[in-house]
């Protein structure tokens, strides 16, 4: 270890995963940023989490839009880390003071998601066709869940027959952070 952050990162994590019952991808997520945060401090020689200051943390965010050209969503999420990390450490008594308590949140720019025109979207629910084998009716009927019920791909993936009421004509769906809603 050239830090010494690498011992509070795994009883963090630990504590997350554990406790918090955060997502494995999320949690990977975090494992992510603060490895890339350890990096950044140990060349400035910062050792540990208790040479942190205010001042580190926010160079560190500039750091990431500035040099590595991170959009404000990403950076954001790095300050989510952060904060969480910062508060876990203050909470155990690891730290004497939250660096990351009092830095203000880049602004997000609102951009309206992308869409498809009605002759795009009928050229892409009829691509599967029997000719790309024995799953192209399996593939159409995805795209169109995903297109009239409005699913992610990931949601339509996990999708178990029992999911569907026939009777009410809904499907039960496991979202993002495995969150359950009713789709018509």
């Amino acid at each position: 270890n050239r830090t010494g952050f690498s011992p509070s990162f795994r009883e963090f994590l630990g504590y997350l995963r554990v406790e918090a019952g955060l997502a494995p991808a999320t949690l990977e997520a975090y494992g992510r940023d603060l490895r890339q945060f350890e990096e950044w401090v140990a060349e400035r020689g910062v050792a540990t989490p208790q040479d942190v200051s205010m001042q580190t943390v926010a160079e560190h965010l500039q750091s990431l839009h500035r040099e590595c050209g991170y959009e404000a969503t990403t950076v954001a999420r790095h300050l989510a880390t952060l904060r969480v990390y910062f508060r876990y450490l203050y909470a155990n008594r690891k730290v004497a003071t939250d660096p990351a308590r009092l830095i203000e949140r880049p602004t997000r720019w609102r951009r309206l998601p992308g869409y498809l025109s009605p002759n795009q979207l009928k050229s892409l629910v009829s691509a599967p066709t029997p000719e790309h084998g024995d799953l192209w009716l399996r593939d159409r009927t995805m795209l169109e869940l995903m297109w009239a019920a409005g699913l992610r791909a990931s949601e339509v993936g996990r999708l178990k027959i029992n999911d569907y009421n026939d009777t009410l004509l809904i499907l039960v769906v496991w979202g993002k952070g495995s969150k359950q809603r009713v789709v018509p």
